[in-house]
């Protein structure tokens, strides 16, 4: 999908969000914390359960419903952006950091419980470390490219293969 569309208009209303907080010396949003013991692994119906019992409990909430997801999100220190960019059905949601911001992006596209339940799993990725480790796993891949590049770069059956003239 058209990735760079949704990057700029995302960034568009991040900057935005960042100028607005800016105006205030003291922040009037709580700097996003995660409750203290998740478990370090998802595995079961019970486990998410527990996730969201002591998210409940650690922004007390209670057990009502939620009436308003992104502004609990945002009051308890999560930017969230919502996109109507059309991608064809292709795109849910993402979790980011900006500025040391939890970020979540979330379709407009969707219906309102397709919405909560992206942003409830996008408000997983924070503690369960994919955005890390998937920029960290990009970071080894394109480093390990590098060297072979490099070390393919002094073999000339690598040229040749490319179909690219080498002088001796």
């Amino acid at each position: 999908f058209p990735v760079t569309i949704i990057d700029a208009d995302v960034l568009d209303q991040a900057e935005r969000w960042l100028e607005l907080l800016n105006l205030y010396p003291n922040l009037p949003i709580t700097k996003f914390k995660l409750p203290a013991g998740l478990a370090d692994k998802i595995g079961t119906y019970e486990d998410i359960e527990a996730v969201a019992a002591k998210f409940r409990q650690h922004w007390h909430l209670g057990l009502d419903p939620i009436a308003d997801l992104i502004d609990c999100l945002e009051s308890h220190g999560v930017m969230v952006i919502v996109t109507d960019v059309a991608v064809e059905d292709k795109f849910d949601g993402l979790a980011a950091n900006i500025e040391d911001i939890p970020v979540i992006v979330v379709s407009a596209n969707w219906p309102g419980d397709r919405q909560r339940f992206t942003l409830a799993h996008e408000l997983g990725h924070f503690h369960y470390q994919h955005i890390r480790q998937r920029l960290f796993g990009s970071m080894v891949f394109s480093l390990l490219l590098f060297a072979v590049l490099g070390v393919l770069a002094d073999t000339p059956a690598f040229y040749q293969q490319l179909g690219v003239a080498t002088t001796s």
